[in-house]
């Protein structure tokens, strides 16, 4: 897409990493960040220091926190967790106050 901001608009959850992240997290989306190794981790209020340290990205390898064992799990957690996807969708907003 050249202008992908229709798609971020739509989305209710997003998996990406870097700037595909932040992009997520601009419109106020719940994130599954992802990485190497099978790297996958749903962004919460207990990790949100160690990416805006290291960058939105991940290995399993360098990681130590909260970990989802991966991307379906933290799916699982946003779908049947209304309140959640909700709260992890704020969590940049609440980072700036």
């Amino acid at each position: 897409m050249a202008d992908p901001r229709s798609a971020y608009a739509a989305a209710d959850i997003v998996i990406g990493m870097g700037g595909s992240a932040l992009r997520g997290l601009a419109f106020g989306k719940p994130l599954i960040v992802i990485g190497e190794e099978g790297f996958s981790e749903l962004l919460t209020p207990h990790n949100v220091s160690l990416f805006l340290r290291q960058g939105w990205y991940g290995q399993w390898t360098r990681i130590v926190g909260i970990r989802c064992s991966g991307t379906l799990c933290g799916l699982e957690q946003l779908v049947d967790l209304p309140k959640l996807r909700a709260q992890t969708g704020r969590i940049l907003a609440a980072i700036g106050d």
